[in-house]
């Protein structure tokens, strides 16, 4: 590798440092390992990581934090889907029994 191809030693120490940093300033460094507090919130953050994704330009922590976010998004929607079915079943019994 060589000055050229952006894979020499200077150019890989760079890479490393920007990794590094990514990871300390990044978005577990500014806000430790829980999502942002609101569904929006989220739901931009998502979108930004994924536009960095499409752009080629994500790091390595950037990766990680999108994959946990759809991960926690995941979690949230499914318990909201369960509430949901709670919710209507409930009011079936309600009804059932006032019918």
């Amino acid at each position: 590798g060589g000055l050229r191809d952006g894979t020499g030693p200077v150019e890989r120490a760079g890479q490393a440092g920007q990794a590094e940093r990514a990871v300390a300033s990044g978005p577990e460094g500014a806000r430790g390992a829980d999502a942002p507090a609101t569904p929006d919130a989220q739901l931009r953050e998502v979108a930004q990581l994924l536009e960095r994704v499409t752009g080629g330009q994500a790091t390595p922590a950037e990766l990680y934090r999108l994959q946990y976010m759809v991960g926690m998004l995941r979690v949230q929607a499914s318990s909201g889907v369960q509430v949901s079915q709670q919710g209507s079943q409930g009011m079936e019994a309600l009804l059932r029994q006032q019918g």
